[in-house]
């Protein structure tokens, strides 16, 4: 991206478990957290050649891994009543958020001089901005 001179975006993949701190999870949170602190700092550093960098950190998402963990469609289906939209997140929402550019007008970490995070206090997915 640099060596074109248009600039760029980077979306990394992090996930809700960087905003939280799981007993039986350390592994994984300090991972989510390590994605986060790169994406802030790439972010730093690249915004001067134009490049946009940010981090999806949805919550809950319905895959194998997921099922894997929880054991079950009936606890995914039980886990999925704490969630503020009443259901678990599906792969393509997810895919659909990273891929429409008015999620990163936005501003979310695409400042060079204030990296920042737009937090709608609710997991994705949600309603895509109008």
């Amino acid at each position: 991206m640099m060596a074109q001179g248009q600039g760029g975006s980077i979306v990394n993949a992090a996930s809700v478990g960087g905003f939280l701190a799981v007993p039986t999870a350390g592994h994984y949170v300090a991972s989510m957290h390590a994605v986060l602190g790169l994406t802030k700092t790439a972010a730093v550093v690249y915004g001067r050649y134009g490049i946009r960098v940010n981090a999806v950190s949805p919550g809950a998402v319905r895959t194998e891994m997921l099922q894997q963990v929880f054991g079950s469609e009936e606890a995914l289906d039980q886990m999925a009543t704490v969630h503020p939209i009443a259901r678990i997140g599906r792969p393509d929402e997810i895919a659909d958020t990273v891929l429409d550019p008015r999620w990163w007008s936005l501003g979310a970490a695409s400042s060079a001089s204030r990296p920042s995070t737009i937090d709608s206090s609710i997991p994705l997915p949600c309603e895509s901005p109008t």
